[in-house]
Order: structure tokens, then C-alpha cells, then sequence
């Protein structure tokens, strides 16, 4: 990479670091352990194998989710259509490749440099246009009411302040946008599956992955929303299917969810 551009990221990132106030949501601990993970996320036979599979089954249904609740034309395979779609915190990417080959213009930010660096590598690889910033949302001040869709996946368990990070995210989004949140659920079930089964046991990620006292409940989420104009529309489990090993959609979202809102007009 051109010594510029590894100026300008490393600026970016001190910036994230380095200011208190507007860095509010960022979790120091956790942006370190995503930027010690970075390097491995892409393999899809690695250690990460899990989370590969686990995009599988929720890449399709948050395409058509967002063509259809925005009324875009449907048809046999989801398109976008030049829709405006924001993916915060973003890891290496995964998501916004898929968004880009479906007609959206992506936006991709994370507060891990090193996620940023390979996401941008991956999307070049591919030929695909995506805005990748090392950025948290409260630095896009200048982006409010700019996006169709705002996407935040496996995140608000890792910030380091909720409501703070929420609010910049939401602020994001346009009148009647969409606000999609995947994350995990605060319940027994998930402290065994997602921690003991999943960490210790079958070793699907590593062992800290995840803090269950982080966990959100769909409850806390609609309360946090709520007061900045977002209603809940739909809510999804995503769970792994022991007979068949596979990760499917599910009403349950006892463990894994994703819930949609729509912000008013």
C-alpha cells in the first residue's frame, strides 16, 4: 500500500483513539481483539469456518428484506438498484461484498484498522466499488439522514457504549429507512449455546470471543430506538440445525437474531 494511504489510515484511526467525546461507542479491548483476528477472518475453512457459514444463511434473507420493504422491484435474484446502504462495523467486509454484488452503494466503517486494510484489499481483488473508512458512526456527522439502509451485525454486543453508538447509527438513516440489527440474545439458552457450545465445546470461535453479559435483548433494542423514531417491523432467529449442520432462519431468536426497524417519515 502507497505510504500516503497508510498515512491517511493510521491519522483516521488516532483520531478514533484519541478522541474521548466522539469515540463514545469504541471499546478499546474490543477493537484490539478484532484487529488481532483480522488477519484469519476471510479463511473460509479456518477457525472462522463458523462465521462463513453463518453469513450463508442471513446474506439472503437481509438482501430481499431490504429490497422488499423498500419497494424495489422483485425478482429471481435480489437487486439493490443503486440503493445507499451503510455497513457499521464491518470486519473485513463479508456483508458489504455481498451488498455491492446485489446494486448497492456501500458505505463499510469499523474501528479496526487492520479490518479496513483487508477489506479494502478483498474488494479490490473482486472489483468491487465500496467506501471503506476506519471510522465509529459518531464521526459521520456530515452522513445524517443519508442512507436507505443502515446495517449493524454482531456489533452492539462489542461496544462500548450502547445507547451512545445506537443513536449515531440511527441518525444515519433516512426518513422511512431501514435500521437492521443482528446480535445476540441475553438468555440462559444463549449462555450455553453461544458460550459453553460454541466457544468451549465445539469450538466454532475462539474461547472470548463473546462477553454474555453484553448480550441484548430484542426488548432493550426496541427501548433504546424507540425515542429516536424506529419501530420494530420484523424479528428473526438465525440457528445452527444439528442433523443437517447447517445455520437457517428461524422464529426463534432465543440465541442468535436479527430484528428490522423502519425509521418514520
Amino acid at each position: 500500500m502507497a505510504q500516503d494511504t497508510l498515512r491517511q489510515a493510521m491519522l483516521r484511526k488516532d483520531q478514533i483513539k484519541n478522541s474521548s467525546a466522539k469515540a463514545a461507542s469504541a471499546n478499546a479491548q474490543e477493537v484490539a481483539k478484532f484487529e488481532a483476528m483480522a488477519q484469519e477472518w476471510r479463511d473460509p475453512k479456518g477457525k472462522y469456518k463458523a462465521v462463513h457459514a453463518f453469513n450463508d444463511a442471513r446474506i439472503p434473507y437481509l438482501l430481499s428484506e431490504i429490497q422488499t420493504r423498500l419497494g424495489e422491484p422483485s425478482g429471481a435474484s435480489p437487486h439493490l438498484n443503486g440503493l445507499r446502504i451503510a455497513d457499521i462495523g464491518c470486519a473485513t467486509g463479508l456483508i458489504s461484498e455481498a451488498i455491492a454484488r446485489h446494486g448497492g452503494e456501500v458505505l463499510a466503517i469499523d474501528a479496526a484498522a487492520n479490518n479496513i486494510e483487508i477489506a479494502k484489499y478483498c474488494a479490490k481483488e473482486q472489483e468491487l466499488e465500496i467506501d471503506y473508512q476506519i471510522a465509529v458512526p459518531e464521526l459521520l456527522e456530515n452522513e445524517a439522514s443519508s442512507y436507505d439502509a443502515v446495517l449493524t451485525l454482531e456489533v452492539v454486543e462489542h461496544v462500548g457504549d450502547l445507547p451512545v453508538f445506537l443513536n449515531a447509527t440511527g441518525k444515519l438513516v433516512k426518513p422511512g429507512g431501514l435500521l437492521i440489527v443482528g446480535t445476540l440474545n441475553r438468555t440462559i439458552i444463549s449462555y450455553f449455546k453461544a458460550i459453553l457450545g460454541a466457544e468451549y465445546i465445539l469450538r466454532l470461535l475462539p474461547r472470548g470471543t463473546h462477553d454474555w453479559r453484553a448480550f441484548v435483548r430484542p426488548h432493550e433494542l426496541d427501548g433504546l430506538l424507540q425515542p429516536d423514531g424506529f419501530a420494530r417491523k420484523s424479528l428473526v432467529g438465525i440457528e445452527l440445525q444439528p442433523i443437517v449442520w447447517k445455520w437457517q432462519t428461524t422464529r426463534n431468536p432465543s440465541v442468535n437474531y436479527m430484528a428490522i426497524y423502519q425509521k418514520k417519515l
